[in-house]
């Protein structure tokens, strides 16, 4: 199937109609940011590749085929897919706008199911290689993943597998052994609402044989009576604390950059003649 078969079956959407078109964020698969469509007057997501070379056909072909899988793949957990903007020099998938933030965040909605292409074609054009190993975002693989010699289709099982997953760096260098991260009493305080059920629960999402991974069904009414312990009101304060935390997070590091190149700027002008200071930073 050529790229013309493939973009009949999704909506094509012009470069030029992606108005005020602002990074948000760059993960494993490629970057991704704000824009508002000119004709729809809505804001949407565009996720394109990190390309530095000029795709091949058969690369471009393979995400375009990716895309129209997962624009046929309506599921009320899947990020929907709006159109594809395919153009010489930029090719990117046009989502749905989530303004609440994304996986590292909040909670997550499962936005990559089917789109392993994406790493690949990325780790390929970062690396100038044309091969590189099929998956998706490491951090997130479960163990069947990790076995060069086994392929395993997505599926459910992979995405309770990421659903459950709350210290990724961890799982990079244990889960192949069959290791996962500590749930003691130094990780996990004793205090903790509904501890023992908690722990039960994300212990069972983790198991090696993804045959004994629990359904998301099975996750929602065994948290249903847990969520309703809460008022609505103490989620919304939790969310705002988390907000506030991450903005004095990055606040602090904003200030050490700056403190670091005001002592930059002031070891130069004391080692070097004002021409030469002049010189460095104009």
């Amino acid at each position: 199937m050529n790229a013309e078969a493939i973009c009949s079956a999704l909506p094509t959407i012009a470069y030029h109609k992606l108005a005020d078109l602002r990074y948000l964020s760059r993960g494993a698969s490629g970057t991704v940011s704000s824009a508002r469509h000119a004709d729809w007057r809505v804001q949407v997501a565009v996720k394109h590749l990190h390309i530095h070379t000029p795709l091949l056909d058969s690369e471009r072909n393979d995400v375009l085929r990716e895309a129209e899988i997962l624009h046929k793949a309506r599921f009320s957990y899947i990020l929907p897919i709006l159109g594809i903007c395919n153009e010489p020099e930029f090719l990117g998938i046009v989502t749905e706008y989530m303004p609440n933030g994304s996986l590292n965040e909040l909670l997550h909605r499962i936005a990559d199911f089917g789109l392993s292409k994406w790493r690949m074609m990325s780790l390929s054009q970062s690396r100038n290689s044309k091969s590189a190993p099929e998956g998706g975002t490491i951090i997130y693989m479960p163990p069947e993943n990790y076995e060069p010699g086994q392929k395993s289709r997505a599926s459910v099982k992979h995405d309770i597998y990421r659903y459950k997953v709350t210290n990724p760096l961890q799982i990079m260098y244990s889960v192949s052994q069959g290791h996962r991260p500590d749930t003691s009493e130094e990780s996990l305080p004793f205090d903790i609402p509904h501890r023992a059920l908690m722990i039960s629960l994300i212990e069972s999402g983790w198991a090696q044989n993804p045959d004994e991974r629990p359904s998301f069904l099975k996750c929602l009414i065994e948290l249903e009576p847990v969520l309703r312990t809460f008022e609505e009101i103490t989620f919304l304060e939790a969310v705002i604390q988390l907000k506030k935390t991450k903005l004095q997070s990055f606040s602090s590091t904003i200030l050490l950059c700056d403190q670091k190149k005001l002592a930059l700027s002031l070891n130069v002008a004391a080692n070097h003649g004002p021409q030469e200071v002049k010189e460095k930073f104009c």
